[in-house]
């Protein structure tokens, strides 16, 4: 046990006025935690927590953020939802972005302490508002982190407060979120199985095709691609039939290109693709000299 005159120093290395200083001592905290009682951590550490976590300086709060899980594994679950979930809250909506990255890189641990129903009380309604993050990198911070968040909560709490909001990612207007959320259907069937997402894989595919925006229309199509492994045939047909039939003659030879293009991707697939598909009979005449060489490619 950490003597009383010795924890007192400690305390005051937290209350120093360099932020330097304050950041190496939180840093030190799980070690001063496991040496210490619960009693003392909820009476003599958590009130300077607490006020830490709103302290001026970012690089304060950042460390506050990082230490915030493994000072929780030394409280009770009812202890750490009284004490420690408001100091992710505070954390969460943080104006600096590295505090805020550093407080979702420790969800997945928080679940396994907090339990299903805790998750769904206090963290998914954090997670939800993502949706509103003006920075991209929170943003993708938190796409790669909901497979794991799915795992942990289970099918039913998935559908019901997270399928919607992951299927909205597929419209984000950065590349490497809707990169992650076209990977995160394929997470998502490993863990559930296809005929449980096959919903929101059509839903958010279609609408994605349908979008007035052309790169929305373009990553309908490279969606297809990336998931051809997990659709069944029959399905991934009448998929690529109906953004065919959408796509064929659109106004951006872009999209008309990457329709060629996930042609070659999906004909190896399905035995009846020259039958099935009729993109090439109809864009032959195409004059965008890009199409044409994909049409090339293709024959």
């Amino acid at each position: 046990m950490v003597k009383k005159d010795i924890l007192n120093i400690y305390v005051e290395f937290l209350k120093d006025t360099e932020q330097e200083v304050k950041s190496i001592a939180i840093l030190k905290l799980p070690d001063i935690c496991e040496k210490i009682t619960e009693k003392t951590i909820i009476e003599t550490i958590l009130p300077l927590l607490k006020s830490l976590a709103v302290d001026p300086s970012p690089h304060v709060r950042q460390s506050i953020g990082q230490i915030l899980v493994k000072v929780a594994k030394f409280l009770s679950t009812e202890n750490l939802i009284e004490h420690i979930v408001p100091i992710i809250q505070q954390n969460y909506k943080d104006e600096a972005l590295d505090v805020r990255l550093s407080i979702i890189s420790t969800f997945g641990i928080f679940h396994q302490m907090m339990g299903s129903n805790n998750i769904k009380i206090y963290i998914i309604p954090l997670i939800l508002e993502a949706a509103n993050e003006k920075n991209w990198r929170s943003r993708l911070a938190i796409v790669e982190y909901l497979p794991k968040l799915c795992k942990e909560v289970g099918y039913d709490l998935f559908k019901e407060k997270l399928m919607d909001f992951m299927n909205s990612f597929l419209f984000d207007h950065f590349s490497a979120i809707r990169e992650q959320a076209m990977n995160n259907l394929i997470s998502l069937n490993e863990m559930y199985g296809y005929e449980k997402i096959k919903d929101m894989i059509f839903a958010g595919l279609t609408a994605l095709a349908t979008n007035p925006n052309y790169l929305f229309r373009i990553t309908a199509l490279h969606a297809l691609i990336k998931l051809k492994d997990i659709i069944p045939i029959q399905h991934l047909n009448n998929l690529y039939n109906d953004f065919q039939n959408k796509l064929v003659n659109d106004k951006v030879p872009n999209v008309r290109f990457n329709l060629i293009k996930t042609y070659i991707a999906l004909k190896d697939k399905s035995k009846d693709a020259d039958k099935n598909f009729k993109v090439l009979e109809v864009l032959k005449k195409d004059v965008d000299g890009d199409v044409k060489f994909m049409i090339s490619q293709a024959n």
